[in-house]
């Protein structure tokens, strides 16, 4: 059987200047519901001036405990996080061709107007931590 993934297109901004250096793709599949959240695995495309990064890692998305809205007005409903103790790089063109590194994954998501279904509406605000060897 084949698992069908949901893509999302995002910018990749420079958290230390806020100035966007790329785009990328986020694809999640293998969706699976766990107690109140959700675990899948999200692959990320990173296209970035020097080349191109893929990362792979099983993913958590967990209610907020707290009502929580981000100064830019995002209703935040889950918070995002993963982790991995192994080389998550599992591609690259350019100057990450041979790259290797560990991946960490951390944010906000506002699902209040998502209901299941492809082209219903996530907003994320997450932070990814690419530690290349």
């Amino acid at each position: 059987m084949e698992d069908s993934a949901m893509y999302f297109d995002v910018k990749v901004v420079n958290a230390k200047n806020n100035q966007i250096i790329g785009c990328g793709t986020d694809c999640l599949s293998k969706v699976a519901t766990t107690g109140t959240g959700v675990a899948l695995v999200g692959t990320t495309y990173f296209h970035l001036p020097g080349g191109s990064l893929i990362t792979r890692g099983k993913t958590s998305v967990q209610p907020v405990l707290h009502p929580t809205v981000t100064p830019r007005g995002l209703t935040v409903t889950h918070i995002t996080g993963a982790a991995s103790d192994q080389n998550s790089v599992i591609g690259g063109t350019g100057r990450f061709a041979s790259a290797s590194g560990k991946v960490r994954l951390s944010g906000m998501v506002s699902m209040a107007n998502f209901a299941g279904n492809v082209g219903d509406p996530i907003v994320f605000d997450c932070l990814f931590v690419v530690d290349l060897d």
